[in-house]
């Protein structure tokens, strides 16, 4: 009997579609009042609606867009707190990394070769 190999299936439209559409929101210069619709999405990705639909929502799960019923999906707004908490935990997390680096000869010299 013949064997055959398997057919490497495409990646999932959903897939797909949600890195599209997450390059689109951080690439472009959309503000809080875009408005992203199913519609016009699947229009521009040249798909169905409901792969878009799930991209939206995985988007939306992230905290990376708002989905408004009948709407349709919005940039997110951050408050003021939002944004204040983001940059508290980041030097959080750079100053614990600083303290937890074994700095080494080695580690040094890989630092200055990335920086070139």
């Amino acid at each position: 009997m013949l064997s055959m190999k398997k057919i490497k299936a495409p990646q999932n439209l959903t897939a797909l579609a949600y890195e599209n559409i997450k390059n689109y929101i951080l690439r472009e210069d959309l503000d809080e009042e875009t408005r992203l619709t199913e519609e016009s999405l699947s229009t521009q990705l040249g798909i169905s609606k409901s792969p878009v639909r799930e991209a939206l929502n995985s988007l939306h799960t992230e905290g990376l867009i708002r989905i408004e019923s009948r709407r349709g999906a919005y940039l997110r707004r951050f408050t003021a707190q939002e944004v204040k908490d983001l940059y508290d935990l980041r030097e959080a997390l750079e100053v614990y990394a600083v303290g937890a680096a074994i700095v080494t000869p080695e580690l040094l010299a890989n630092l200055r070769q990335s920086t070139l």
